[in-house]
């Protein structure tokens, strides 16, 4: 234990050692970061500043650029801060209870892109898009960093690789999986499906309230202070979005009493009906 604050820490053990000067952590909301970017969110041509007004951080809440976001992927080529078997530890995808593997590692994603080994990682909050990239052989990394949340961090930093990846990217590769949970089929609710999602939905979990409202001839989900989800029907009870895929639970009698939510960064979070 270093006995220190988590930011206080960061800054003399990881990022000042990696030469991430322009890098912090946002344990306050409210203080003044010179050159920061704020963040917004898009509705049509209006634009809506959408600040995230919190203090946590460490499972998010980085304040960081493209450039040190490309130091921080460079010491796992040449380590600084921790040592060859640390960085090998980190990356290595880890297992579910019933042994079977996944492509999750200590925080990072290890896939293949294309046929192409990837190391990678994508985050949000507010209005902010983020997606770093990492591909070991070709030695190339790749950070995409937008304040708009109709900014497509992800396929910005894919188009990017794959402008440099060029003939390692093998032909008869099947396209890759969607980085979003969501189905391409389509289902059409009618307007008594519609009534029967509208409510107030509280996860204990999140702390959080949803509320489901009819939005022209679909649902949506607002939250405050003013942001709208809205919802995509793609089955019986199924919604995709951009916050993740919503399934609307039921009772023994078949009427609905919680939603699940489903997506990059959590699984399976219950909202029950009010």
């Amino acid at each position: 234990m270093s006995g220190k604050p988590f930011a206080e820490f960061s800054q003399e053990r990881i990022f000042k050692p990696l030469g991430m000067t322009h890098t912090s952590w946002r344990d306050d909301f409210t203080r003044v970061v010179k050159g920061r970017a704020i963040a917004y969110s898009q509705a049509g041509s209006e634009f809506r500043s959408n600040m995230p007004f919190e203090n946590v951080h460490g499972n998010g809440g980085l304040l960081t650029t493209v450039g040190d976001l490309l130091r921080w992927n460079e010491n796992f080529v040449t380590p600084k801060v921790g040592n060859a078997a640390f960085l090998q530890i980190e990356q290595e995808p880890g297992k579910f209870n019933d042994g079977k593997s996944h492509d999750y590692a200590l925080g990072l994603y290890v896939r293949q892109y294309k046929g192409v080994p990837e190391v990678s990682h994508s985050g949000s909050t507010a209005g902010y898009r983020a997606h770093l990239t990492r591909y070991p052989q070709q030695h190339l990394s790749v950070a995409v960093l937008c304040n708009v949340s109709t900014g497509q961090a992800t396929q910005y930093a894919l188009s990017v690789a794959d402008m440099y990846l060029g003939s390692a990217i093998k032909s008869d590769t099947a396209p890759a999986a969607p980085r979003q949970r969501g189905e391409t089929t389509s289902y059409t609710p009618d307007a008594k499906d519609l009534t029967a999602y509208a409510g107030r939905y509280y996860s204990d979990e999140a702390e959080v309230l949803y509320e489901i409202v009819k939005d022209g001839d679909g649902i949506a989900i607002k939250r405050r202070p003013d942001d709208t989800i809205r919802l995509r029907a793609t089955r019986k009870d199924e919604f995709a979005s951009s916050a993740g895929t919503v399934v609307f639970l039921r009772d023994s009698s078949g009427s609905i009493n919680e939603f699940s939510l489903r997506g990059g960064r959590v699984f399976d979070m219950r909202f029950k009906r009010e």
